[in-house]
């Protein structure tokens, strides 16, 4: 089975999973509890954060362990908002973030916010004088994703950095589930002031992931109780998940932007261009992980259950959102005809992938472009 939907979620790293059982099997214990089991604990606890804070190079800030990139999200925008909504209540995003920035971004234009979704050009990314016209004195707060999760399409941070701090008081927040361990996202003072991470995106452990806010910025807390992470999200201290994070975060770093992801893609690109019935959408330069594809007078759908019937594993242009079946607001921004854009498939690369899988795959879409004629 060739697996290229590394986009939706990742095969666990076998020293990954090492470490998260040996973790839960020895230090067991509550990392909040004051007797020796727990005292050891909490010490395994913050050496895992101070890796992660050194692989970004923070010398401040702190790291928010999560359920994952949505809840990461979720904490960093209602989080934010709610917690500074006296500074101001205009927030600025994209149209085509993930639906847990828009749905979190919708939640607060209930609440009497009011948002700016800006448009992206054709490339998929954001005009700076686009960005620059939507920021104002209230602006407390600018969202927008690294690399898009659908497309591929990536956003020039530090550029947008330097508009935001030039035109507003807003803090950054980035969506780097698709980017972090593929290529090098801009954390800190010339990039990202919050970043939400995945650790299933990472080859980790589904079910967890963190916001790293590069200073101590003050948030509302979504989940209340224990008080625990400094009162940002409460709950137990998920000790072995958080270890096993910064793992899978420093085997990711090791092999960010990989050479063979840019040749593989231009191989695809290259060869698409021989199709009558299929056609690159997206931009083509984006990033070299993902490529997105377009067939003629067939569903995406359709397009996966013919390479499954291959043994070649694809998705729809996002697994987040491919079962309701209605056309993507991704490709819907990017502006792609509808009569392409019901048959979008996404292709992703992960570290499983090999040249011998790209070599089926092409085999495959001229199949599926002859079926379809």
């Amino acid at each position: 089975m060739i697996y290229l939907d590394h986009s939706a979620t990742s095969p666990p790293n076998e020293e990954v999973l090492q470490s998260y059982v040996a973790v839960s099997t020895r230090y067991f214990a509550n990392p909040s509890s004051l007797h020796k089991l727990g005292v050891e604990a909490n010490a395994l606890f913050q050496q895992a954060t101070e890796q992660m804070k050194q692989l970004l190079k923070m010398n401040q800030g702190e790291v928010v362990y999560t359920s994952g990139g949505t809840e990461a999200n979720n904490l960093a925008i209602l989080g934010y908002a709610k917690k500074h909504a006296h500074l101001g209540k205009h927030i600025v995003t994209t149209n085509m973030e993930h639906p847990s920035v828009l749905e979190a971004c919708r939640e607060l234009e209930r609440e009497g916010f009011r948002v700016t979704y800006l448009p992206v050009n054709k490339e998929g990314q954001v005009e700076m004088d686009v960005l620059k016209g939507a920021l104002t004195d209230e602006t407390i707060l600018v969202s927008i994703m690294h690399v898009n999760n659908e497309m591929g399409a990536v956003q020039d941070l530090r550029s947008l950095k330097k508009v935001i701090q030039k035109n507003s008081p807003a803090v950054f927040h980035v969506d780097a589930v698709q980017s972090f361990g593929k290529m090098v996202v801009p954390f800190g003072v010339d990039g990202a002031d919050m970043m939400s991470i995945s650790a299933h995106k990472i080859n980790g452990i589904r079910g967890s992931g963190a916001l790293f806010l590069r200073y101590r910025i003050p948030l509302h807390p979504m989940i209340v109780g224990g008080g625990q992470q400094r009162n940002k999200r409460s709950g137990t201290i998920p000790l072995a998940e958080a270890v096993a994070l910064a793992k899978a975060m420093r085997l990711a770093i090791c092999t960010t932007e990989r050479a063979e992801y840019r040749q593989w893609k231009n191989r695809i690109l290259e060869h698409v261009e021989t199709l009558s019935q299929i056609q690159v959408v997206g931009p083509k330069d984006g990033a070299a992980h993902i490529t997105a594809l377009a067939i003629r007078g067939i569903r995406g759908e359709v397009a996966v259950n013919f390479l499954q019937q291959r043994d070649i594993i694809v998705s729809t242009s996002s697994a987040c959102s491919s079962l309701d079946g209605s056309i993507s607001h991704v490709a819907e921004a990017l502006g792609i005809s509808k009569e392409w854009a019901a048959g979008i498939i996404r292709i992703s690369f992960g570290t499983t992938t090999n040249g011998s899988d790209i070599d089926r795959l092409l085999h495959a879409l001229t199949a599926l472009n002859e079926q379809v004629k």
